[in-house]
């Protein structure tokens, strides 16, 4: 069974938070981690940092954060859940407490089946993510061209709906 994650902000809303100050040391961190550090070693590494994330128990999730400037005691919040799905392998990065927008809230890097990387140029792996918004968390991908964008698709901000969210869109 998978943990529930809780994340409320001072609206009450779960999901939500007030908008982030970029200046801010800790969401400056926080949202480069996510939107921008994780993508670019994923997509520059492929199929090594998807099997390094899904293997280590979250510790190579956990030295990235430190060796790109986090703190130790974010670090130690970060968890990763490997999970498979119909058509794809899922790591999912649970991130350290949000506590601005935007920040993820979630990273699921996602890896096709049927991808056998023998001459086939394409990127396999997608990078989801789940973030906080002003008044409910949204989903967005992050390309290998590092381009994110936001979709309409929401879900409230567990693992296990994170997961099912995850599962309809590749489906889709």
């Amino acid at each position: 069974m998978m943990e529930e994650f809780d994340v409320t902000g001072p609206s009450g809303v779960p999901g939500t938070a007030p908008m982030g100050d970029p200046g801010e040391p800790r969401h400056h961190h926080h949202y480069t981690y996510a939107f921008r550090v994780i993508p670019s070693l994923v997509f520059a590494e492929q199929d090594r940092m998807f099997a390094a994330l899904a293997c280590s128990q979250g510790d190579v999730a956990r030295q990235i954060w430190t060796a790109a400037g986090g703190l130790e005691e974010d670090a130690e919040e970060i968890m990763v859940t490997p999970v498979r799905l119909l058509t794809h392998d899922v790591v999912v990065i649970t991130m350290p407490t949000v506590r601005q927008t935007p920040e993820a809230i979630f990273v699921g890097i996602t890896h096709p089946h049927d991808w056998t990387g023998d001459g086939d140029e394409s990127t396999p792996l997608r990078v989801f993510f789940l973030e906080t918004g002003l008044s409910h968390p949204m989903l967005g991908e992050v390309t290998s061209n590092g381009t994110h964008s936001t979709r309409s698709q929401t879900c409230p901000p567990t693992l296990e709906h994170f997961v099912a969210l995850l599962d309809n869109v590749l489906d889709a």
